[in-house]
């Protein structure tokens, strides 16, 4: 089910109409914890720390970016840079492209915004290239 704006703007009342608006369309999923088991840890980033995690009903594995909500929209357009992510990945998975990543899903708690994505295996491309070409060259 989808949040009614007026719940978004109770919700995210500093992103303004539009940006509640935008961030509220994209998260639409509770049960997050109900859904899914942890297995291990994958990675950190700024904003987020991706886990593999399996999924409880089928055992089917996927990566889950586990946004913070307080370090997140406290950060200079936060939420802004979070709805326009998410809305990037939903128009990349909707064209079902075999080269792409697909989003499986956007679940929401108190504390995080957890954005399940399917697992891609074999390690972190920036080593891929290392291995490749023996160096990598922002150039």
């Amino acid at each position: 089910t989808v949040i009614p704006l007026q719940l978004q703007l109770l919700r995210y009342p500093r992103c303004g109409l539009a940006g509640a608006r935008a961030l509220g369309a994209l998260l639409h999923q509770k049960g997050f914890h109900e859904r899914f088991r942890p297995l291990r840890k994958l990675g950190k980033g700024n904003f987020a720390t991706v886990y593999e995690v399996e999924r409880i009903p089928d055992g089917r594995r996927y990566a889950v970016k586990a946004f913070s909500k307080a370090s997140c929209f406290a950060a200079s357009r936060g939420k802004e840079s979070l709805a326009n992510e998410l809305e990037v990945m939903r128009q990349l998975s909707s064209q079902g492209h075999h080269n792409l990543l697909k989003l499986e899903g956007v679940y929401e708690s108190d504390n995080s915004i957890y954005v399940v994505l399917e697992l891609l295996q074999g390690g972190q491309l920036f080593h891929r290239i290392q291995e490749r070409n023996g160096y990598f060259s922002p150039r």
